[in-house]
């Protein structure tokens, strides 16, 4: 039966049922590493924008606090200026108006006289728009009281017996501050200042002629505090050291004590620094300082809401950008992984394809990076198999051949051997008939005058049956001749076949070089793809999404090498049945070579025989000449017939060896026949095994 070679462009008429792998453990879901990848990239930019929002409105708040505290110190830094203004400016005036001539030559006239003088003065002063003084008064040791305006006193006011008028004594070269004092009643805080004035007709520290004072209210102080705007909830005020509120916006709250509050005490007890607080159920913070005067503490605070509304915009702010840049993001990773998931699928439905046999397909990637040179990698060792399956295939339909024609030589050799049998036993037969008629002669030697004729008869009988086996003799030595020239042929073709099979065991071998080839750069691209993702761990944050496509190249590397490994199995299986053909053509020879020495045998057994009936005939030939004198010499056909006996003996044995031969070559040509059959059986298996893989569109 002749089968053509297998060409790229053959298209198989059958193909056998292939058993598909079970790809759900090789296949990666395409639709779970474009979600893995979203949610990845999504997490790179929402953990770090949210860590971002959360740690800028942190700075933010606490920008804002300091920016808050910063103002605010310097705000109470500026109040502490304006207070020592204040002082000073008062104390100016004091020590000024002490020094007046007018003042320092009371006594020199009548009471009445000093007294006008003086209220005359003090009005001049008090006219001049000078809004922090509200009163001036002159107090003498003698209890005596001169002021502007002039109120109306207790008849029993004292005005040495007040604190005022008694440290400004004690501290004759000071200024004193006493105070606070309620004004008349109304929430406005008066303090007195006051300076003992000495004669200017002594010179001795001791020669005090009064204390000059002048009553401060704080109007101007609150009047300035008020106009300090502090955010919108913000409120400044002004405390003594007795905790007693001097000036603030809340007029309300004026000469009240701020340790009567809940948070009052407190307050009083802190030195430059803030602090927070509920007042009311609302949550405030304050900042205070101290004084460099008077051991005031002035003090700014503000509700916490309006920090936080500050901090909330800031946040709402953060977050809207924060969505923003998510949003941004999520498109880039949707196109970014649809990039590489649309790549990924192409290589699956390709691999998934040449897993059930079908290797006609291509991956069409032009990209440059790792996949696109997994992809060419696939591409290239889909090319190596298609041609190691053509390969395999035309070297199976070779031996297919070659085995067929051996099977057809070995049933022609097979028959004639047979033939070479039947006509061997026919001889054998004839020469034990022959054998029998020369015992019936001896025995009946003493009749053999009467049966002359009988034996001339028998005697024509046996030279026809020695004719029929010449021509016996000389029709095996034909066949066996022509058996040897078949043998010949038969050792050509199994030459061939041996050729063949040697052949397409070193292509095997090359097979298993070109998956060993393919295993290693599998194994190299998953070395390649662990160092990536070692390399993208150290990188931290900035490499996880690196080690990620590293981990997936590594997936798809450990496939690649899975699947090497299954043709690997698949060309062993080849080899191995390779090698069982290569042994049984082995054998087969040896039966071959073991059949043409039992065919050389043959022939000098069948020429044997042909000297044997040469001599058979000759004898046949003194035979007749004998009985033509038998009747003159019963002594010599006596003779002639014992000659005729032992060499019908004779060719009875070579006959029986020559059958024998006849059934050793008959063994050896069944055996010849059993081999053929076997190795058509191999190279069925072997064709069937590569007509599973489809190599042309």
């Amino acid at each position: 039966m002749n089968k053509k070679l297998l060409t790229p462009q053959t298209t198989r008429k059958q193909k056998p049922a292939l058993i598909k792998p079970n790809l759900q453990k090789l296949v990666i879901n395409n639709k779970s590493i474009f979600t893995k990848l979203m949610v990845f990239i999504a997490l790179i930019i929402i953990l770090p924008l949210t860590f971002t929002g959360y740690m800028s409105a942190n700075k933010s708040t606490q920008i804002l606090k300091a920016r808050i505290d910063v103002s605010n110190k310097d705000t109470l830094g500026l109040i502490n200026n304006y207070v020592n203004l204040f002082k000073n400016d008062v104390e100016t005036q004091l020590t000024i108006l002490s020094d007046n001539s007018q003042l320092l030559s009371y006594g020199k006239t009548d009471f009445t006289t000093d007294k006008q003088n003086l209220q005359d003065l003090f009005t001049n002063i008090l006219n001049a728009k000078n809004s922090k003084i509200s009163i001036i008064y002159f107090a003498t040791p003698d209890k005596k009281m001169i002021q502007s305006p002039d109120l109306p006193l207790d008849s029993n006011y004292d005005p040495t017996a007040q604190k005022w008028y008694k440290d400004a004594i004690e501290n004759p070269d000071s200024i004193i501050w006493t105070g606070p004092y309620s004004n008349n009643g109304t929430n406005s805080a008066v303090f007195t200042v006051s300076k003992a004035i000495k004669s200017s007709l002594t010179s001795a520290a001791s020669d005090v002629i009064g204390v000059l004072a002048f009553d401060i209210n704080l109007d101007s102080l609150s009047n300035m505090i008020s106009s300090i705007a502090i955010g919108k909830t913000g409120n400044v005020y002004i405390l003594s050291k007795d905790g007693i509120i001097l000036a603030s916006k809340d007029k309300n709250s004026l000469f009240t004590y701020i340790t009567k509050r809940d948070y009052g005490k407190k307050m009083i007890s802190l030195n430059d620094t803030t602090f927070q607080y509920t007042d009311n159920g609302i949550v405030k913070f304050a900042t205070i300082k101290n004084l460099s005067n008077f051991g005031w503490k002035a003090v700014i605070d503000m509700n916490s809401s309006e920090l936080n509304d500050s901090v909330s915009q800031i946040k709402y702010n953060i977050i809207l950008f924060s969505l923003i840049c998510l949003l941004i993001g999520l498109l880039i990773a949707y196109f970014f992984s649809k990039g590489i998931t649309s790549n990924i699928k192409k290589i699956m439905q390709t691999m998934n394809e040449a897993s059930e046999g079908n290797i006609t397909q291509k991956i069409n990637i032009k990209a440059k990076d790792e996949i696109g040179l997994l992809a060419n990698g696939f591409n290239e060792m889909i090319d190596g198999i298609k041609n190691l399956i053509i390969e395999v295939f035309n070297a199976a339909n070779n031996v297919n051949l070659y085995s067929e024609k051996l099977t057809s030589s070995s049933k022609k050799a097979e028959l004639i051997t047979n033939e070479v049998a039947i006509a061997m036993k026919e001889i054998a037969e004839g020469a034990q008939e022959q054998a029998k008629d020369a015992e019936n002669s001896a025995a009946l030697t003493d009749e053999l005058s009467k049966h002359v004729d009988i034996a001339i008869k028998n005697s024509e009988n046996i030279n026809n049956e020695t004719n029929n086996v010449i021509y016996a003799t000389n029709q095996g030595i034909e066949n066996i001749k022509d058996l040897s020239e078949k043998s010949k042929l038969t050792d050509l073709m199994q030459n061939k076949v041996k050729e063949s099979t040697s052949y397409l065991k070193k292509k095997s071998i090359e097979i298993g070089n070109i998956v060993e080839t393919i295993t290693s750069i599998a194994d190299q691209t998953n070395l390649l793809s662990l160092n990536a993702a070692i390399e993208a761990a150290r990188a931290g944050e900035s490499g996880k999404g690196f080690a990620v496509v590293a981990d997936e190249v590594r997936k798809l590397a450990s496939q690649s090498s899975k699947a090497a490994n299954t043709i690997e199995q698949i060309i062993r299986e080849i080899q191995t049945n390779i090698d069982t053909t290569y042994k049984i053509v082995e054998d087969t020879t040896s039966s071959i070579e073991e059949q043409n020495k039992a065919l050389d045998k043959t022939i000098h057994t069948f020429y044997d025989i042909q000297s044997a009936v040469d001599c058979i005939v000759s004898e046949l030939k003194r035979l007749n000449d004998s009985m033509e004198r038998i009747s003159q010499s019963k002594t010599n056909m006596i003779t002639s017939i014992e000659n005729i006996a032992s060499v019908t003996e004779e060719t009875a044995a070579s006959t029986e060896e020559i059958s024998s031969s006849a059934e050793t070559q008959k063994e050896a040509i069944d055996e010849i026949s059993k081999y053929a059959r076997d190795l058509n059986a191999i190279a069925n298996t072997l064709m069937a095994a590569v007509n599973k893989f489809k190599i042309s569109k």
